[in-house]
């Protein structure tokens, strides 16, 4: 179960960012003062604007080490009951050493990639980023939210095939009560995470794909101003979907993943 908490956890805190980051610029449009310059490292140092990144790319790794646990719970039941809780603190210290890495080489990214200018605003919309920063952001984070949804394709058709085995099995010779207890909650939490899988493809990892499409179109020349400094772009590099970016963005991904960590708390409650 802390696995899957801290998929609920990666997935609240992102939402609550998108929200703080639509305050924010509500706050900034309302004072008006969104016509003050910025450079992009200062937008980047707002806390929104750094966990938006950073915890849309750690919802994909989380989503993933959550797949791979019902994968094993699935395929090796014996295997898997004899894990302890080590063996889910170890996932998810790799998670947080991962996340470590990741927000270094996000400020580092950005502040040995691009100069100092100040060519954004208060609103710091628009790409913060040098294009290979952007071209990994989402590719990665698409590439890792696509191998998930493929493994938990795998866990259902294997997890029916075991359901259905075993429920010959009950039907022929019996089992115990602890026995059908157990497939009881991992039936429950293997249809729960089935169904937040579902909202994962809609809301997040066809959106990243898509994201990942538009950073790949894109040149270095993209990123120069017209004094040829590489300061980044104060449009989005979504340019064919602008409605899935800014506010709209957030908002959709909000109410999704809102729906996804909701379910996650509400499954999890029903197995314990």
């Amino acid at each position: 179960m802390l696995i899957i908490a801290g998929l609920a956890g990666a997935d609240l805190l992102n939402g609550l960012v998108a929200v703080m980051l639509m305050t924010y610029r509500v706050a900034i449009k309302a004072l008006d003062q969104q016509n003050i310059s910025m450079t992009a490292w200062d937008c980047v140092l707002l806390p929104p604007i750094f966990l938006n990144y950073l915890t849309s790319l750690m919802i994909s790794v989380m989503n993933l080490l959550v797949s791979i646990d019902r994968y094993v719970a699935v395929v090796r039941p014996i295997q898997y009951r004899l894990l302890d809780i080590r063996h889910a603190y170890r996932l998810l210290g790799g998670a947080a050493i991962f996340a470590l890495l990741s927000s270094v080489f996000l400020y580092a990214s950005n502040y040995f990639g691009l100069e100092r200018v100040y060519s954004f605003n208060r609103l710091c919309s628009g790409t913060l980023f040098p294009r290979f920063y952007m071209v990994y952001q989402f590719s990665l984070t698409a590439l890792i939210g696509c191998i998930s949804v493929v493994i938990y394709i795998v866990v259902y058709f294997v997890y029916r095939a075991t359901a259905k085995r075993m429920l010959a099995q009950q039907t022929t010779t019996g089992v115990s009560k602890s026995t059908a207890s157990q497939m009881d909650a991992q039936n429950r939490l293997t249809t729960t995470l089935g169904i937040i899988t579902f909202f994962s493809t809609l809301f997040f990892v066809i959106p990243n794909t898509w994201e990942a499409a538009g950073a790949h179109k894109l040149s270095d020349a993209d990123f120069y101003d017209s004094d040829g400094k590489l300061v980044g772009q104060r449009r989005s590099i979504f340019k064919e979907a602008r409605h899935l970016t800014g506010e709209k963005m957030a908002v959709a991904l909000a109410g999704g993943l809102s729906s996804r960590h909701c379910g996650l708390f509400l499954g999890a409650a029903r197995v314990i």
